[in-house]
């Protein structure tokens, strides 16, 4: 089983956004697991529908997933984030590996 997580978050009004840009990068060099990290603003602020930050990342099983979540530089990812961002953060996983490939 192959996890692709994503994260998005609308950003409180005057929040440091370039501050959890960089909280995001920050962490993927430090926590076992993780592959083809990714943390950026929408491309479209109207398709957006008000979130502004948004973040994806690889595992290659739930394990590893589960690792990345009860890791310490996580943990404070997400006690950055929080104050930086609205109640409401959407976090959503799907097994890539159960994922049909549409036929173009």
């Amino acid at each position: 089983m192959a996890i692709q997580h994503f994260v998005f978050s609308k950003f409180k009004p005057g929040a440091d956004q370039a501050k959890a840009f960089a909280a995001a990068r920050a962490i993927t060099p430090t926590i076992p697991g993780v592959k083809n990290f990714k943390a950026g603003p929408p491309l479209s602020g109207a398709l957006a529908q008000g979130y502004g930050f948004a973040m994806t990342a690889e595992f290659d099983d739930l394990a590893a997933f589960q690792g990345y979540l009860a890791h310490p530089d996580h943990i404070k990812l997400v006690k950055t984030l929080g104050p930086l961002t609205e109640k409401g953060m959407l976090s959503y996983q799907i097994d890539t590996s159960a994922t049909p490939t549409p036929k173009l």
